[in-house]
């Protein structure tokens, strides 16, 4: 599901999406979204737990509706912090939350142990998703095309906060040039230099180590076993900033 709704928005988070886009063309791509969501309906269909059913329906509404919302909103730069997490909710954070409650499921967890392993799940999907806005301005050697989500007109949280630091006019200005459809690349330096010397990228990135602090302290909370070692290390590395 994540290769089509990459594919589908121009937005490779995955270097597995990113490499699938590349070595086919984009129908193929959500194509292969398609049949990779039919093995898990497959893989699912051989579980004795009825309770996958729902969970897989509900993940897919989700998903679709953000993909909705956020079209429909695409090139409002003045959207709320809290529209920006919900929107991260429905997409991304939706499928993270869905394997860590399929997984908790079919190891015979409690509700209140599902429950707690779905919102880390959903937690991470946010912070992983955080990170990606980052890395569009970290470049090529963060495995990321440089400046790709500004050249597409993509609403990050580092641009909002920008919105929100800008003067009125500096607004007005930063919004003619955001919502150009052609931008060089001089022009796209100065998008992310004005993102940076406003100090929104700084904000974001403080917004992305509150998460990972909380996503620890999470973990904190979960048996310790050589899954809770990986995913304290993998929260880590996520974190990790280097512009």
């Amino acid at each position: 599901m994540l290769v089509s709704q990459n594919a589908s928005t121009s937005r490779y988070s995955q270097p597995m999406a990113a490499a699938e886009h590349y070595v086919f063309d984009n129908k193929l791509a959500v194509l292969l979204g398609d049949y990779l969501l039919a093995k898990v309906l497959g893989i699912a269909s051989q579980l004795a737990l009825p309770e996958v059913w729902p969970l897989l329906s509900d993940t897919v509404r989700r998903l679709t509706r953000g993909e909705m919302v956020q079209l429909s909103r695409r090139g409002c730069l003045d959207l709320a912090e809290s529209d920006y997490f919900r929107f991260m909710e429905w997409k991304t954070a939706s499928l993270t939350e869905l394997s860590c409650r399929l997984g908790a499921l079919s190891a015979g967890a409690s509700k209140a142990e599902q429950e707690a392993y779905g919102q880390w799940g959903r937690d991470f999907g946010i912070f992983f998703q955080l990170k990606d806005d980052l890395k569009d301005f970290a470049g090529a050697a963060d495995g990321k095309d440089s400046y790709s989500d500004l050249r597409e007109g993509e609403v990050t949280l580092p641009v909002m906060y920008a919105m929100q630091r800008l003067s009125l006019n500096g607004r007005a200005d930063f919004r003619r040039r955001y919502l150009k459809i052609q931008k060089p690349a001089g022009e796209l330096e100065a998008l992310a230099a004005t993102v940076r010397d406003c100090g929104a990228l700084h904000q974001a990135g403080e917004k992305l180590s509150q998460m990972q602090t909380v996503l620890l302290q999470q973990l904190e909370g979960f048996p310790e076993s050589v899954y809770r070692l990986d995913l304290q290390q993998l929260v880590r590395e996520t974190g990790n900033l280097q512009f």
